[in-house]
């Protein structure tokens, strides 16, 4: 009988230790998710495509608080990976400051331009690949129309580029119209005339020739009158009324 009754003693005991260690854990892992301090480090331009708390919204459903971070370099490796798959961001870099604060350092992407096609539209950024709109700001780019498929895109994309990394381009033009030919015709923000680009070929030097041509003729009333200018003859810009 006494055998018995210690055998039970130490069932109970085991099964209240069992109860506080589940109880513990519950509790150390509550406590880290209250305690987790984050802070959110943009990179860059000032422009925000993803806001600190769309952030720290991925960072608290995708971060496991099972582990020990301060040691647990995997852990902030993979949640790096989770950032970095958003289509708004560029670059990240988590890391964790000896004062126990989770680091989020980002590099937005930057759009160069915004197609519409099939009542849709997304941004293409400066390395080319795609990017979602977003409510949180309207990127001033131009609006890309017309024949929108994989090889067209990669015409644009190049003429994107070419707009963005030039002051005069990039403040000018707002739209550009691809057809099916690839042929492109392009609008500037301070004219009426449409811009007759052709195809995607000797970008720069029809460049260079619109540039001249309206660095010549900005002092000329008679530029307002022109409803195109032809930038296919890259010998000479033709103009018409």
């Amino acid at each position: 009988m006494l055998k018995k009754i210690k055998w039970i003693d130490v069932r109970l005991i085991l099964l209240f230790g069992v109860i506080y260690f589940l109880y513990s854990f519950s509790a150390d892992k509550n406590a880290s998710r209250r305690e987790l301090q984050t802070r959110i480090d943009f990179v860059g331009e000032d422009n925000v495509y993803i806001t600190e708390s769309e952030v720290n919204k991925i960072i608290h459903e995708n971060l496991s608080f099972k582990s020990n971070l301060d040691k647990n370099y995997k852990a902030l490796h993979e949640l790096e990976n989770v950032l970095q798959n958003n289509d708004k961001i560029e670059t990240v870099h988590v890391y964790k400051t000896i004062e126990g604060i989770l680091v989020a350092q980002i590099l937005q992407k930057e759009p160069v331009g915004r197609v519409f096609a099939n009542g849709d539209s997304f941004y293409l950024d400066r390395n080319g690949n795609t990017m979602n709109t977003t409510s949180n700001y309207a990127a001033r780019v131009p609006i890309v129309t017309g024949e929108i498929n994989e090889t067209t895109l990669k015409d644009v994309n190049f003429l994107l580029q070419k707009i963005h990394s030039d002051d005069f381009l990039k403040k000018s033009i707002i739209g550009v119209k691809i057809f099916p030919s690839r042929s492109v015709i392009l609008t500037d923000r301070n004219f009426d005339f449409q811009i007759i680009f052709g195809n995607v070929t000797e970008v720069d030097k029809k460049f260079n020739n619109y540039k001249a041509f309206i660095q010549h003729t900005l002092q000329d009333s008679i530029v307002n009158n022109y409803k195109e200018v032809n930038l296919k003859f890259t010998q000479q810009v033709v103009c018409s009324k």
